[in-house]
């Protein structure tokens, strides 16, 4: 891939750096950013599809030892959303690994989403913000999620943080709680907008259903109770058996 196809990445990282004091160093592979006491790199594996960003403490007379600190699929189909959603995961991670966490990028502008509904209809934002209800600790990344992307990646959140509460509320075995997060999932699919149903289905449940940890007993066992959700379920699964259509689910 043509390096000047991440050159708002590069870029982006720089200016964080030259604001620390860092200058751009050439080498055989390349550039970094460095302040003579520290590297940044970021590098990418062609084969692998990944733009990464590595970071060195430097010492003399000592061989570099490079340290991947982030990763992200970087391809011909990334378009200018990826980029800047890449460039504020990087700039981010530079801070923290140099301790400046204070200057997250627009993390501390985000408002959490409100539960208001529109009209009987469960948006988008009410269901995230009754999800983070159920889910506090996932807070902090729904707030990165929007200040990395300029906006609510809705598909991108539930794919990690959806699937991890399915998996973590069964795994801690608190009926209550486990009761709770399933109807939470069935009054939303039911009474959610069209993407809100399919987030429930697609992303969430079967991203579950189709993870290595899959809980399937567990999840059946819920559905007992909600049998238009567990109808969709089973549809999807029927849907899914096709590998490339998982393949294009992102399953």
């Amino acid at each position: 891939m043509e390096k000047s196809n991440y050159k708002i990445i590069t870029d982006g990282v720089y200016e964080v750096l030259k604001s620390k004091n860092y200058k751009i160093e050439k080498f055989e592979k390349g550039e970094y950013f460095t302040d003579s006491k520290r590297a940044f790199m970021i590098d990418y594996n062609e084969d692998k599809k990944l733009i990464v960003l590595k970071t060195a403490v430097l010492q003399e007379g000592e061989g570099v030892d490079w340290r991947e600190i982030s990763s992200w699929l970087f391809d011909e189909n990334s378009d200018d959303k990826d980029k800047n959603g890449i460039k504020n995961d990087f700039c981010d991670s530079v801070l923290e690994s140099l301790g400046d966490k204070a200057s997250i990028t627009g993390m501390k502008k985000v408002e959490m989403p409100s539960k208001k509904k529109k009209a009987d209809t469960i948006d988008m934002e009410s269901f995230s913000a009754r999800f983070l209800d159920i889910c506090p600790q996932d807070k902090e990344a729904y707030k990165k999620n929007v200040a990395t992307y300029s906006e609510f990646l809705y598909d991108t959140f539930f794919k990690e943080y959806g699937v991890k509460a399915v998996q973590e509320i069964i795994a801690e075995g608190n009926a209550r709680k486990t009761s709770k997060f399933f109807e939470l999932l069935n009054t939303s699919y039911i009474n959610g907008e069209k993407n809100v149903a399919s987030t429930i289905v697609y992303t969430i449940l079967c991203g579950t259903l189709y993870s290595s940890n899959p809980c399937e007993k567990e999840i059946d066992k819920q559905l007992e109770k909600f049998p238009y959700l567990a109808t969709a379920i089973r549809n999807a699964k029927r849907i899914l058996s096709n590998p490339k259509t998982r393949e294009k689910y992102g399953l």
